[in-house]
């Protein structure tokens, strides 16, 4: 691992850590209280923004770059703007502490604090989406950077949510409602889109690269990367049109875009684990040692794409104004929400990051993610789903001590792991697929 990545990766890992703290902090709150004056809604902004401004964006920023590297083009810049993804991030996380989305007293003065910094991460941000657009123009679109594209608009149109905030916030004109709508906007679509196809993009180059050797499952993981950004994107405007604009018609073609990103998932999730079925009967055919154990890493990816599937389903299900009043009359959100984003993404991320880059860059992986599983099945018990007889003062306690775990594990991870000498940017370019004349971008 250069040293420009190194420095990426460590203030991803700081971040995690300081955001999953926090997030225990919070939980520690809904029973006892939140100490110095914090107010719970304050402190759950700082933990959210953190997670996803300074460790995922970052790392997810590296991926892509290496996506880009690949395809046969340099993106030195890539590295140089994940570090600094990861500061503009932290330097959000005190204002979001300490006040929300509202204004901060500093001085004799009440300024937006959290949106000022907020917009110095969407600076980052399009500092980015220029450079891919510049660096990939007119290359092949592979498999791997068609998921890349989509990332990428993803995080465009999603950062149109915080625009809307901004702009709204700091003219005064802010209600309520347009607040949550905005906000809705750019973390969902922040989360399934920019996060959510970028790990797609990291286990393509690491664990399930096979599924790019078959010309007809490349293809059909290149369509359903666009049917997945159109789903996502349709899903996420139209909502945006119904509850900040009232446009109450329009929840019918939300409900279709559900649908569409639920159905992709899915495909993805299905190609993803026919290409490992075939490549384990080709192995076994071929070698005696096709019947060792697989490695911790390939075992975690698996996991990642069953809770993928589960994402897929429920998906599907929200989709109908039935099964949303469902997930919310009985408390779901909270768990699938820490399911993606801890299972699936955060998982993914780091088993990812192994691979590239050595195991040394994350130690602890099996621990780490036995600790997120634990975590999400201590959660269980704030839900509608478990046993009204069973629950008590108790569940919020279990919560609160279950996610030390994963806070835990990156602090270990951030104390005694080192940086990796190991492949993604030392190493020649690797293809997947076979090349092509260039073409402008689809």
């Amino acid at each position: 691992m250069s040293n420009s990545y190194a420095t990426a990766w460590r203030l991803a890992i700081f971040s995690f850590v300081v955001a999953a703290f926090s997030g225990a902090l919070m939980r520690y709150g809904m029973f006892a209280g939140m100490p110095a004056g914090l107010l719970l809604g304050d402190v759950r902004h700082a933990h959210s923004h953190l997670m996803f401004f300074a460790w995922v964006t970052p790392v997810v920023i590296l991926l892509l770059s290496e996506a880009v590297r690949r395809s046969g083009t340099e993106f030195r810049a890539g590295a140089v703007i994940a570090s600094a993804a990861a500061v503009a991030g932290l330097l959000a996380y005190v204002p979001f502490l300490l006040s929300g989305y509202r204004l901060l007293a500093i001085g004799d003065k009440e300024l937006p604090l959290s949106m000022i910094t907020s917009g110095l991460n969407g600076a980052v941000w399009y500092a980015f989406a220029s450079f891919y657009l510049i660096v990939t123009w007119g290359r092949r679109r592979t498999t791997v950077l068609r998921f890349a594209d989509g990332a990428v608009v993803s995080l465009v149109v999603a950062s149109v949510g915080a625009l809307l905030l901004g702009f709204e916030g700091m003219t005064g004109i802010l209600d309520a409602r347009h607040m949550d709508a905005f906000v809705d906007m750019f973390l969902t679509l922040f989360a399934d889109g920019w996060f959510g196809l970028a790990t797609i993009v990291g286990l393509l180059l690491t664990f399930f690269a096979d599924a790019l050797k078959s010309p007809r499952s490349a293809r059909a993981l290149s369509a359903s990367a666009w049917l997945l950004t159109t789903g996502l994107v349709v899903r996420t405007v139209a909502r945006l049109a119904v509850d900040a604009y009232g446009l109450d018609e329009l929840a019918i073609v939300e409900s279709v875009g559900a649908v569409l990103a639920g159905l992709a998932w899915l495909l993805v999730v299905g190609l993803l684990l026919s290409a490992v079925r075939r490549s384990h009967a080709a192995a076994t055919k071929g070698s005696a040692s096709a019947s060792e154990p697989a490695a911790p890493d390939k075992l975690v990816a698996l996991l990642v794409l069953l809770l993928l599937a589960v994402k897929a389903v429920f998906e599907l299900a929200m989709a109908l104004p039935a099964g949303e009043a469902f997930i919310t009359r009985e408390g779901l959100r909270i768990v699938l929400l820490h399911a993606f984003l801890l299972g699936v993404v955060s998982l993914a991320l780091v088993s990812v990051m192994r691979s590239l880059f050595g195991p040394q860059v994350w130690p602890g992986l099996g621990a780490f993610a036995a600790l997120v599983f634990v975590m999400l099945a201590c959660l269980l018990p704030l839900t509608g789903l478990w046993p009204a007889n069973l629950s008590g003062s108790w569940a919020l306690r279990t919560a609160f001590y279950s996610s030390l775990g994963p806070a835990t594990a990156g602090l270990l991870a951030l104390l005694f792991g080192r940086s990796g000498q190991g492949a993604a940017s030392e190493r020649g370019t690797v293809r997947s697929e076979a090349p092509s004349p260039r073409r402008s971008q689809a």
